[in-house]
């Protein structure tokens, strides 16, 4: 094309000449096919994913999941499904929210979690790990831990308020400074923060302050576990 069509073809008028486009070879034609091809991806029905969790369950704990945290985990279930009853069976839920497992130690929050993830497809599994084993990477290796777990799509954070305080050149709050950094994301790009806790909003508010307090409705769907110790009645 010549440079005079170019610029008239800028400023949004038709060329002098007919512009000629090169043909489209196999290749290209190939690659479009296969996009036209790519189905929207959707998540695991309930029924599926809960047969799935059961299989994986057992797989890792020698027994079949029996529990009267048996509503709780249909519950979760329902969430990484999208399924519609999650909302429907509590107050101010959301799946833009991510999940905070509230209760006692011992009610069976952290095998859920371990055992659900694997059942997940890459596109809703998140990640996982206890927050004493990211304190102590940051002990070893500093501030680039924070900035690592904060960028963390979707993450899970086991036993929240059972760390301790972090030491790198000083004292640190590092699941505090992580929450925080974590908040931005999820307002700016709905990264979701999940979390088990044995904490209750007022103790996490006097640990981490009253910012982080004031956030835990808006960034979570707080599902209670309550109930003696599973692992005493084996």
């Amino acid at each position: 094309m010549k440079l005079s069509d170019i610029m008239r073809v800028k400023m949004g008028l038709e060329p002098t000449e007919p512009i000629k486009h090169e043909p489209i070879n196999d290749e290209t034609r190939r690659y479009f096919e296969k996009l036209k091809q790519v189905k929207e991806f959707t998540p695991k029905d309930y029924l599926t994913l809960l047969k799935d969790f059961q299989q994986v369950y057992e797989a890792q704990n020698g027994r079949m999941y029996q529990s009267e945290q048996e509503t709780n985990l249909n519950d979760i279930i329902r969430y990484f499904a999208n399924d519609i009853a999650f909302i429907a069976n509590g107050k101010k839920r959301s799946f833009k929210k991510g999940l905070m497992l509230y209760g006692n130690y011992g009610t069976g929050k952290t095998t859920i979690i371990r055992a659900l993830r694997e059942c997940l497809d890459i596109n809703t599994r998140y990640g996982f790990n206890s927050c004493t084993k990211i304190v102590g990477l940051f002990n070893d290796e500093g501030s680039d831990v924070i900035r690592r777990f904060a960028n963390y799509k979707d993450f899970y954070f086991d036993d929240f308020g059972s760390e301790p305080e972090g030491s790198h050149y000083g004292k640190v709050n590092v699941m505090e400074k992580i929450l925080e950094e974590r908040y931005l994301s999820f307002q700016k790009k709905g990264i979701k923060t999940h979390l088990s806790t044995n904490l209750s909003f007022e103790q996490i508010e006097q640990r981490y302050g009253q910012r982080i307090g004031s956030r835990l409705y808006e960034m979570f769907n707080v599902i209670v576990f309550n109930g003696q110790d599973y692992r005493k009645t084996l």
